[in-house]
């Protein structure tokens, strides 16, 4: 039970690596790849580049990424990390919403509902397992 929540971070974690990473090729029938930093709906009307779209998307997909494989080996007890836990979570959680928001797509409504979830549980201790 004690590697569950690890392994939930670092799923969490490593889905935003999806933004990181080439779209499929697309097929007929198929839906749009939804991990697109190329053109985000509220920085994109506002006149900003897209090179600019792009590199805050890709620092943002960065640090949720990485954060949550730290946090999730914090979790466990790797050493150094271990007093990080706490910290790393949180600014992995605000950047993930933030990735998420500026680049929204219907696919990703889970995506914030998990990061709240984490929030919450790490503001009231007692909600995370032991």
């Amino acid at each position: 039970m004690k590697l569950l929540f690890p392994i939930f971070l670092l799923i969490h974690g490593l889905i935003h690596s999806s933004f990181l990473t080439k779209a499929p090729p697309a097929k007929e029938g198929s839906p749009v790849w939804p991990f697109e930093l190329t053109n985000s709906w509220l920085l994109t009307p506002m006149g900003m580049s897209t090179d600019n779209i792009k590199l805050l998307g890709t620092v943002l997909a960065l640090i949720a990424t990485f954060g949550f494989v730290l946090s999730a080996a914090g979790w466990i007890g790797i050493s150094f990390l271990q007093p990080y836990w706490v910290a790393i979570t949180v600014i992995s959680c605000i950047a993930s919403i933030l990735l998420l928001a500026i680049f929204w797509n219907n696919w990703f409504v889970m995506g914030p509902l998990i990061d709240l979830a984490l929030l919450f549980a790490i503001y009231f201790k007692d909600l995370l397992p032991k």
